[in-house]
């Protein structure tokens, strides 16, 4: 894995554990903020939101972030990732789970 690779990923992890007061400082606790950029909503449907109990796909979080990062159409990310990842039996390609994302993140749909 080279340094910027490694870089690249350090820099997530950094994100996805900032606390929310500092990427909304205004927001106050008792203030929900609502998921309506494509992206998040991508992320919210393929990792699951606790608060909302959603289960969602079993990604991990690496994985959620490369499958959404820079979608502009959520549902069109998640339904692609679906039918790539589902059986053959059940109407999918049947690639793994990596293969899946790779063919489906949105630098792949363009």
């Amino acid at each position: 894995m080279s340094i910027i690779s490694r870089i690249k990923w350090v820099m997530v992890v950094i994100l996805l554990n900032m606390p929310l007061p500092l990427l909304a400082a205004e927001a106050e606790a008792t203030e929900t903020i609502a998921i309506t950029s494509e992206p998040t909503k991508c992320y919210e449907a393929v990792w699951g939101s606790d608060e909302k109990k959603k289960a969602g796909l079993g990604l991990n979080a690496g994985q959620a972030v490369t499958l959404c990062s820079g979608t502009t159409n959520a549902a069109r990310v998640v339904e692609c990732f679906l039918e790539a990842w589902a059986h053959p039996k059940n109407g999918g390609l049947g690639l793994t789970t990596g293969q899946a994302i790779t063919l489906c993140k949105t630098n792949s749909l363009q």
